[in-house]
């Protein structure tokens, strides 16, 4: 149950300390929100070599409280990974010195009592699919040391009157004694605009809305919200989330950037390989150039283990036909 109580930061790094034998053991396990027998549950389990390490180990007993309603995002992504537009990547930057530095403006610099609430980090991205928004997300987490835990959808929205508002009450509460960050992945579908009372049904709706608004101002962590429709959002939400970062589909520099990032080094690339050339061709996001460069990797797999331009070019207008699109033009055009 999510109303069990759990011992505070002190009473976790003495209990470690004690069963680890000192506080310079203890190695910062204090900050996982444990209960006293998960810790011993933890501590006096036998370990062998093959076994993940006891950090490790705390993540998931915390993570899995919040894993009832969520999904864990690993990311394996880093900065050189990602290619982004310059205004996107200044809001991750004021995003990051906001969550390393809120302990110093907050509390001892005695900003929080000035805010009673709604000192929490939220950050709504939008912007069409593909376009790196829960890519970013993962890795701002990362960057940050916490876990990004994905909503999901249908485990908490239910069709009876005040279970929603009782799962989301018990998500925010485990992500904030888990100490993890919260993404609502099509956050429309969640916090969209209120109505005009005509129903039941609509009166409920928007009851639902009025308490995401209450639990996001009174949650403390870390929440990202991620949209492909922003104006379906509600007003009043939008004002109270404090980076909105908006993702644009790549031009043609960033798509080239983006077919080399998405290269492994060591992938076996012929000597006509032209990534200017695709990036003309193909009004690509991020995620059909990933699906496309993937595809020809396998292609060449599956040949003679050299990835062409030509395989190249067929990946990517395979990726058009599968996405409905008509492809004007080939790669071959721009060489």
């Amino acid at each position: 149950s999510f109303n069990v109580t759990f011992p505070d930061t002190t009473r976790r790094r003495t209990l470690w300390a004690a069963l680890k034998g000192g506080e310079e053991t203890a190695g910062g396990l204090e900050g996982f929100a444990l209960g006293v027998d998960q810790i011993h549950a933890i501590s006096s389990a036998p370990v062998s070599p093959s076994d993940p390490p006891i950090e490790e180990r705390c993540r998931e007993a915390v993570s899995h409280r919040v894993g009832t309603l969520a999904e864990r995002v690993r990311s394996i992504v880093t900065w050189d990974d990602i290619v982004l537009p310059e205004p996107v990547l200044e809001v991750a930057q004021h995003l990051l010195v906001y969550a390393r530095e809120s302990e110093r403006v907050f509390e001892r610099w005695g900003y929080g009592a000035k805010h009673a609430y709604g000192i929490g980090l939220s950050a709504l991205f939008s912007g069409p699919p593909g376009t790196g928004k829960t890519m970013l997300a993962g890795l701002l987490a990362s960057e940050l040391g916490i876990d990004l835990f994905k909503i999901d959808l249908s485990r908490v929205v239910s069709k009876y009157i005040g279970e929603t508002e009782e799962r989301l009450a018990r998500l925010f509460d485990e992500a904030r004694r888990g100490g993890v960050a919260l993404l609502f992945d099509e956050a429309d579908s969640l916090f969209a605009k209120r109505t005009s009372v005509s129903s039941s049904t609509d009166r409920y709706a928007n009851l639902e809305v009025n308490f995401l608004l209450q639990k996001m101002e009174d949650f403390e962590g870390i929440v990202f919200l991620t949209t492909n429709m922003p104006d379906s959002l509600d007003e009043a939400f939008k004002r109270r989330i404090r980076f909105h970062a908006k993702f644009p589909l790549p031009d043609v520099a960033d798509r080239e950037r983006l077919w080399r990032a998405l290269t492994p080094t060591n992938a076996p690339l012929g000597d006509d390989v032209n990534f200017a050339a695709l990036a003309e061709a193909y009004e690509f996001s991020g995620g059909d150039v990933k699906n496309a460069s993937l595809r020809a990797a396998f292609y060449a797999a599956a040949a003679d283990g050299v990835i062409t331009l030509e395989l190249l070019d067929k990946a990517a207008e395979v990726e058009c036909r599968e996405r409905g699109r008509l492809a004007l033009r080939s790669a071959f055009d721009y060489v």
